[in-house]
């Protein structure tokens, strides 16, 4: 494989993580949770994601969008299982 093609596999070879957190984040809305939580969380998801892919596509090793984009993203992925979890049990 060529250079171009391992980055787009790479890029968008399984970002399971997307799915997941848009359906807790739609779980989280349904069971009346707080819009401006919802949107806060959705944001971050998204500039992690946004972050993640501008590192991984520069290729040097352990880049500061990278491990950034993938610290947002895993933290808003749980603040979004916690937020579904909280508002079940409450």
């Amino acid at each position: 494989p060529t250079w171009s093609e391992l980055v787009r596999q790479r890029l968008f070879g399984s970002p399971m993580d997307v799915p997941i957190t848009l359906i807790g984040l739609y779980g989280v809305a349904l069971s009346g949770g707080a819009v401006w939580f919802v949107h806060l969380i959705g944001s971050l998801f998204i500039l992690g994601r946004f972050l993640h892919a501008v590192g991984i596509s520069q290729m040097k090793g352990l880049e500061f969008g990278r491990t950034v984009g993938t610290l947002i993203s895993v933290l808003s992925l749980l603040a979004t299982a916690i937020a579904c979890i909280w508002l079940a049990v409450s």
